[in-house]
């Protein structure tokens, strides 16, 4: 089959949404003729030299949305809130992008285009007759619901319960045009199909990269021999709300109460774009910000513990699966589980309450061998379910079949 991508960033192995279709196109790549037209959203990276190898041909739109100031980003959302677009949508819109989409399309002629952002579904001709997929990073109408009872900030509030019925209509009006919708986790697709009931919704969850994400890792020495295993560390792109929701919710509701019994520990905060608030937490001396880094294993490797409490937002977590790989003990939320098959207190550690997730990484510090044993478990996890060879073959699986079932196509 001849199959085109079209993504919202250049497919990228380890950062970002792009993981699932830089692992996609590396699969799909073995048996069928892989095409790729992509936005490129920031000047600083130039990583899509490697996707050659798998790619029949790779169109790039230069779209750099690090161009624009915060400021500026903030005055571009207070005027969306009065559009009936989404402000994801509209800020990937490109005239550029239309018609590069539909080049490609009338040259290669590809009988699947596959989708990874709700916002791209506008660069996809209704007209075109060729198998349609979509997969979208989650449910996005209830992440922005969910963001929307954290906030806080009244004006960022709103600007996300806007969102929120904004997203949806576009789901509805939208999602109905693809042939298959594909989401991270069964949360997003129950979500989702109560109100998509006509749209064929699947869960494939992501995988990881289990030979680049290992406990092999040499420490970075650069941390200093002291906080070897003496830190907790939330890695990610730090500009998404969900993530700058999480991270202020440790420091104030969790930290606080781990600092008593341990007064000189570090929190790591690790990942680029970090937001005003994230950068703000460097005033405190037990806090470190590294912004953008070269590489993300040292620093999990030397960490203690790994967390991700998740108080909004939906999918399936990379840090999450990146952390487990590299047999580090993770405590995370409800929220932030979602898309794993991990058992509680076995593989990983669920908490939502602040005072219990506080007290499960004061015992994994006060139990190294715990926390050699989850870590252990949560390797043996992610080898037996979530390498991207397996995550592929249930993808090509049902592709094919949906295809030999769907009469549209």
């Amino acid at each position: 089959m001849k199959i085109l991508f079209v993504s919202w960033d250049i497919p990228s192995k380890h950062t970002g949404v792009g993981i699932p279709s830089y692992y996609l196109i590396k699969y799909l790549s073995k048996k069928h003729d892989v095409f790729l037209v992509s936005f490129k959203l920031t000047r600083k990276e130039n990583r899509y030299e490697d996707l050659s190898k798998y790619c029949k041909d790779i169109i790039i739109v230069e779209h750099f949305l690090d161009d624009m100031h915060y400021l500026k980003r903030v005055i571009f959302a207070l005027k969306n809130m009065f559009s009936p677009k989404p402000f994801v949508v509209e800020l990937a819109y490109s005239q550029k992008m239309v018609e590069k989409v539909r080049s490609a399309i009338n040259k290669i002629n590809p009988d699947v285009i596959y989708v990874d952002s709700y916002a791209m579904l506008q660069y996809i001709p209704d007209e075109i007759c060729c198998f349609k997929v979509l997969s979208p990073p989650d449910a996005e109408a209830e992440a922005a619901k969910n963001i929307c009872k954290q906030e806080r900030n009244l004006i960022k509030k709103l600007f996300f319960a806007i969102e929120y019925v904004k997203i949806k209509y576009y789901e509805i009006k939208n999602y109905k045009k693809v042939n298959l919708c594909i989401v991270k986790s069964d949360y997003d697709r129950k979500i989702l199909k109560s109100y998509l009931t006509s749209v064929n919704i699947y869960a494939i969850p992501n995988g990881v990269d289990i030979e680049y994400f290992n406990p092999q890792v040499i420490h970075n020495t650069n941390l200093g021999a002291y906080y070897c295993n003496n830190y907790i560390i939330f890695f990610g792109d730090m500009s998404p709300t969900v993530n700058v929701q999480a991270v202020l919710f440790f420091y104030k509701k969790i930290f606080p109460l781990i600092r008593k019994k341990y007064p000189t520990i570090k929190f790591y905060i690790v990942g680029r774009n970090p937001s005003p608030e994230i950068r703000n937490l460097q005033k405190d001396p037990n806090v470190v910000v590294t912004g953008a880094v070269d590489d993300i294993r040292p620093y999990v490797a030397c960490s203690a513990v790994v967390i991700a409490p998740m108080i909004s937002g939906g999918g399936i977590k990379n840090k999450v699966l990146q952390a487990m790989a590299m047999g580090k003990p993770v405590v995370t939320t409800s929220i932030g589980v979602r898309g794993v098959r991990a058992e509680h207190l076995k593989e990983i550690i669920i908490a939502d309450d602040p005072e219990e997730f506080a007290n499960y990484i004061l015992e994994l510090f006060r139990n190294p061998k715990l926390r050699k044993k989850i870590g252990y478990r949560a390797r043996k996890l992610v080898e037996i379910k979530y390498t991207w060879d397996k995550i592929g073959e249930k993808f090509e699986t049902l592709l094919k079949s949906r295809i030999n079932f769907d009469t549209r196509y």
